[in-house]
């Protein structure tokens, strides 16, 4: 319920989503840091503390009769617990993308994303040349820098 807030106006009270100036759009949010941290905490050894700051930010997103705590019994299940709910918590930003590409580097955490769209399968592979953004061709051409060379193959 953190993207919606509630706004009363001559008596009726609803739920506004944040899309209309009240969201923070850009830069770091609090829920961000949160899972920043219980990241950091677990990649340190402190699965019972990364796990208490998850719940933490779970108990603000869900209801009280749906909650249950999330519980880890290694720092790799812990990340994977946290990347999952940081993927749902920040959807529309770009940071599940950063987070998968990051994490595409450990193979313990390494993912190929799949989509089927109109009958037919597409696949992203952890080693796969997409990931990476090309550097625009004027860059690349621009004979006054000389030192860009673009950085994919394809």
């Amino acid at each position: 319920m953190s993207r919606w807030k509630i706004r009363t106006m001559a008596g009726a009270t609803y739920y506004n989503p944040n899309t209309g100036g009240y969201y923070n759009r850009g830069g770091l949010t609090t829920t961000e840091v949160y899972l920043i941290k219980a990241e950091c905490l677990a990649r340190t050894g402190n699965v019972a503390g990364a796990m208490e700051v998850l719940n933490k930010v779970r108990q603000k997103r869900i209801l009280p009769e749906f909650y249950q705590d999330l519980t880890a019994s290694s720092a790799d299940a812990a990340i994977d617990l946290i990347i999952k709910v940081k993927d749902d918590a920040l959807v529309q930003t770009i940071i599940p993308f950063c987070d998968a590409r990051r994490l595409n580097l450990e193979p313990a955490h390494a993912r190929t994303l799949t989509k089927v769209e109109a009958g037919k399968n597409y696949s992203l592979s952890p080693t796969s040349h997409m990931w990476v953004m090309p550097f625009p061709m004027g860059a690349v051409k621009n004979s006054g820098n000389g030192t860009i060379t673009q950085n994919v193959e394809r």
